[in-house]
């Protein structure tokens, strides 16, 4: 199994041994590219989530809670899936 971490860390050997496959080199690339975005989002969606909580902490009517749009949380879960899909992928080319 190829893990994102492994990718990550070892993306020349990794490259390396995907290309003996006749997988693409720009294949991988926006494969890190992607996890990049998502890794972005991540942390975004977290600060965003922090913002919120501390809010509803500090809101002067406890019950009451304004909520603070997160449109860029499903843009991250896309990329989630994205993500899943090419490494299912990149698992098949590694087992071949």
């Amino acid at each position: 199994m190829l893990a994102i971490k492994t990718i990550r860390e070892n993306f020349e050997t990794v490259k390396e041994k995907l290309q003996t496959r006749g997988v693409a080199e720009e294949t991988l690339t926006e494969f890190l590219q992607l996890d990049k975005e998502r890794r972005r989002l991540l942390v975004e969606s977290e600060e965003k989530k922090n913002i919120e909580t501390t809010y509803r902490k500090t809101s002067p009517k406890p019950n009451v809670t304004k909520k603070i749009p997160q449109n860029r949380s499903l843009k991250c879960v896309k990329l989630e899936v994205k993500l899943k899909n090419w490494i299912k992928k990149l698992q098949r080319l590694m087992k071949n």
